[in-house]
């Protein structure tokens, strides 16, 4: 049986990704157990999880095969919720790090606008528009990232604790287009109490 390339073949993470998602895993189920379910992991990606650089660039496939792993060991029973758990937890290393202090003082608009730029020191495919910004609402479009079916909660977590470090009420990210819905690309509306 042949085999097709995954339609996400050719995407790059950056390391950090990796370094967080691996940081999370070990905090959730211990160190012991960690390293003997990343031994479960294909040769090539153990090797990259175990001896992850932040700043080099790695096959999205790794970052893929690690929140599987994530989701097997924590909730298999509610995968998009285990990776949006452990997205919440990522994010807010980022944030009381070295976000924080940018998040303090300038305005959601601005940030938002400047979600590109930071999306691509993450990945190095896809592009990120902000194309309605209203008080209480911000529309945020992701194009052109054929990504797997669980790795949109990473997007949603990341913008919920966004939302959560500017002190913005009832911050909610919705998300009902989606490519694995079959739409195009994927939508994030940003709703929260002004």
């Amino acid at each position: 049986m042949e085999e097709y390339p995954k339609p996400w073949s050719s995407i790059l993470t950056r390391g950090l990704t990796l370094y967080q998602f691996k940081k999370y895993f070990i905090n959730s189920i211990g160190e012991k157990e960690a390293l003997k379910s990343f031994a479960t992991l294909p040769e090539g990606a153990r090797d990259t999880v175990l001896d992850v650089k932040k700043s080099s660039w790695y096959p999205f496939e790794t970052q893929r095969l690690l929140r599987e792993l994530i989701i097997s060991k924590t909730d298999p029973g509610n995968p998009l919720e285990a990776i949006f758990n452990m997205g919440l937890e990522t994010a807010s290393w980022d944030f009381s790090g070295f976000l924080k202090p940018l998040f303090s003082f300038i305005p959601l608009e601005t940030i938002l606008n400047k979600t590109a730029a930071l999306w691509n020191k993450y990945y190095n495919t896809g592009e990120i528009t902000v194309h309605s910004f209203t008080k209480g609402l911000a529309r945020i479009d992701l194009h052109s990232f054929p990504s797997d079916q669980h790795f949109c909660p990473v997007i949603t977590s990341w913008m919920t604790m966004a939302l959560r470090t500017l002190k913005k009420k009832a911050p909610c990210v919705n998300h009902d287009i989606c490519i694995h819905k079959g739409d195009s690309f994927c939508r994030f509306d940003l709703t929260y109490t002004p």
